[in-house]
């Protein structure tokens, strides 16, 4: 399995529609990962949402991580967490993009919290300094300044973005791989169950 995907996007979805958000992420991540000599990784979590990887294949992503379960559909934080955790650790991502919507502000501090890393939420932008460390843009001073903050020394890097400020890229004709992975999900513990979205 190819593993030479250093930027990662999670993939927003609900019943295989795709959030916005993630197609603006992996425009602004195929640039980096240009910069970075790296390739885009699209983290797909779902049950029967196979037949959105060429979407976002052409759209930016190198390699679509596939995780197929019924247990991932609806979203549930606990499992989402269990299955983000799992890759993270197996293949070692140096940047993972959230969108700062109400699933990505739920996953990734509890993910950040789980393999021991930071998290910068709500980002207007992102660069890379010279060695390659994202640099993260937030407001600060109740919306009348920019901080720049960085993770220097923990791996991965995460990084929730706040919708619409990357403009989402033309789809176009390119190779990609989906690579479906297999993982160990926690069975439900009846602690949380999701009865409907409104």
């Amino acid at each position: 399995m190819d593993e030479g995907c250093g930027l990662w996007v999670f993939v927003e979805q609900r019943a295989g529609c795709i959030a916005r958000v993630t197609y603006e992420l992996l425009g602004a991540g195929r640039e980096m990962a240009d910069r970075l000599d790296t390739g885009v990784g699209a983290v797909l979590l779902g049950s029967d949402v196979a037949g959105v990887a060429d979407e976002l294949i052409a759209s930016g992503a190198d390699l679509v991580y596939l995780c197929e379960d019924e247990r991932l559909e609806p979203y549930s934080t606990e499992t989402y967490v269990s299955a983000m955790t799992q890759l993270l650790t197996r293949f070692s991502p140096h940047i993972v993009l959230f969108g700062a919507t109400t699933m990505g502000r739920d996953l990734a501090p509890r993910l950040a919290a789980r393999v021991g890393t930071g998290l910068i939420s709500d980002c207007i932008k992102l660069d890379l300094n010279e060695e390659g460390t994202l640099l993260q843009e937030v407001l600060a001073f109740g919306g009348e300044g920019m901080l720049t903050i960085i993770c220097p020394e923990h791996r991965p890097q995460l990084a929730t973005v706040r919708s619409g400020v990357f403009t989402r890229p033309v789809p176009m004709q390119r190779c990609g791989e989906t690579v479906g992975v297999k993982l160990s999900l926690p069975d439900d513990d009846g602690r949380v169950k999701v009865l409907e979205f409104q």
